[in-house]
C-alpha cells in the first residue's frame, strides 16, 4: 500500500481539531469497501482521519506531486496554503494530467461538520451456545 499526509498538516496551517488528511492508493474493491464503512456519508472519514482514496496511479501521483511542490513552497516561501488555495492547485494538476476530481472534500471542511453515518444495531450471537 502506498499513502503519504497531505492537507493543512503539510502545507497549510493546522488548528488543534484539523482532520488529518492521508492520501491513499487502493484498488476499486477497497475503495468501496472504505467507503461503505466510513464515519461520514460526504467523506472517507474515520474520526479525525480523513482519507483521499486514488483508485489509479495517475490519481496519486497528482496528489503527491501537488503535495510535495506546496510543502517545497511552504519550506522556501513560508506561504500558506488554505483550503481553496490549495484546492485550485490540485485542480490545475490533474486538469494537466486529465483527471477528474471524484472527491467532495470541499463539503466536509471539519470533524465538527461531517454527517456521521446511521448504522443499524447489529446483534452479535455466541457462536458456541449450540456447543454445550
Amino acid at each position: 500500500m502506498q499513502a503519504f499526509l497531505t492537507g493543512s498538516r503539510v502545507y497549510g496551517r493546522p488548528r488543534p481539531d484539523s482532520d488529518i488528511d492521508l492520501c491513499v492508493r487502493v484498488d476499486l474493491t477497497v475503495a468501496g469497501l472504505l467507503r461503505d464503512l466510513s464515519d461520514s456519508t460526504r467523506t472517507v472519514r474515520f474520526g479525525k482521519i480523513n482519507l483521499i482514496l486514488c483508485e489509479s496511479d495517475t490519481e496519486f501521483a497528482a496528489w503527491k506531486m501537488t503535495t510535495e511542490r506546496l510543502l517545497k513552497i511552504k519550506d522556501e516561501t513560508g506561504a500558506i496554503f488554505d483550503k481553496p488555495a490549495a484546492y485550485a492547485e490540485f485542480e490545475k494538476d490533474r486538469v494537466a494530467v486529465g483527471i477528474k476530481y471524484k472527491g467532495n472534500s470541499g463539503e466536509d471542511y471539519s470533524p465538527e461538520e461531517y454527517v456521521p453515518r446511521k448504522r443499524e444495531a447489529i446483534t452479535m450471537t455466541d457462536p458456541f451456545a449450540d456447543l454445550t
